[in-house]
């Protein structure tokens, strides 16, 4: 009925959890088709070949992305798995204005402690359990670490990363 569609579609939306290049862009073209959905997701899981960055036939994975996660204030859960240009790209397009995750309590993901990455992560005031990936030569090279403010992670009580991140983020 056209009364329950709307009640449905919020629940079908608020567990996403994709595993391929396809199924990514098809859920993501559907949350930039309906941007109110987006803010119905608590949790959501995204796990890709870490090997090689997207193909070019799926190029729209990250701008999709990006406008997904910045549309998701109601995030509880984020679990991020793709390889490193493809993360570097989809953080730094987040813009610190726009995008705030005051409930985000978990965020686990195979990327390393950077520039970008700091800055998402002042802006999730109620994180609590964080997981980052090991340091990237190449991307350090490239954008070197900004430092973490005080204020930063103040609810935070688990963390497991490379031991420059632990020293950046004591």
């Amino acid at each position: 009925s056209s009364q329950l569609c709307p009640l449905a579609l919020r629940h079908v939306y608020r567990f996403i959890g994709l595993a391929t290049p396809e199924q990514a862009v098809h859920c993501l073209r559907s949350l930039d088709d309906h941007p109110h959905l987006a803010r119905c997701v608590r949790v959501f899981s995204l796990r890709l070949d870490t090997r090689k960055a997207v193909d070019e036939r799926y190029a729209s994975l990250r701008p999709l992305l990006k406008d997904a996660l910045r549309r998701m204030d109601g995030l509880v859960e984020l679990d991020l798995v793709v390889a490193p240009a493809d993360g570097t790209v989809i953080f730094k397009g987040l813009d610190p204005l726009e995008a705030l995750y005051p409930r985000l309590s978990r965020f686990s993901t195979n990327l390393s402690l950077e520039s970008a990455m700091c800055s998402f992560l002042e802006r999730t005031p109620a994180l609590k359990d964080l997981q980052l990936g090991e340091e990237s030569p190449s991307l350090t090279q490239e954008s070197p670490v900004r430092h973490l403010s005080t204020s930063a992670l103040p609810n935070l009580a688990i963390f497991m990363g490379s031991m420059a991140s632990v020293v950046e983020i004591a």
